[in-house]
């Protein structure tokens, strides 16, 4: 096996780069309680507006970058449960990203003055149970 030789920017890049994935560590989004914590300022209007472009069936979806945000951060917030929440394996099966934002639109219909956050809380606590 023919020696490799690196030229010595290329090492410091390497090393440099080792270095910082390996004193970076995890970032994990809880309190000192080791309570997850939700970090999103997105009111119930904006989730609303976002829902109402995501329609009911494929052929009214509507790609916008607020209906991607609101898929992928209720899509996230399902795998932060799945993943540090001990219990059930999938505390969603079943239950499609499509659903739980239309379970999040409805709540927030009738909570017009709370945030995602609240909205997804609460949807966690029903599935928690």
């Amino acid at each position: 096996m023919p020696k490799m030789k690196y030229r010595p920017m290329t090492r410091l890049i390497l090393i440099a780069t080792v270095f910082i994935l390996v004193s970076v560590g995890g970032a994990d989004a809880f309190d000192e309680n080791r309570e997850y914590q939700l970090y999103t300022t997105t009111n119930c209007s904006e989730v609303l507006s976002a829902h109402a472009l995501i329609g009911n069936s494929p052929g009214e979806f509507k790609p916008t970058p607020d209906t991607f945000r609101l898929l992928g951060y209720v899509a996230g917030w399902a795998t932060a449960i799945n993943s540090r929440v001990e219990g059930k394996r999938d505390y969603f099966l079943g239950v499609s990203v499509t659903d739980m934002v239309s379970w999040i639109g409805s709540w927030c219909r009738s909570n017009p003055n709370h945030r995602l956050s609240d909205a997804m809380d609460a949807l966690t606590a029903i599935r928690l149970r």
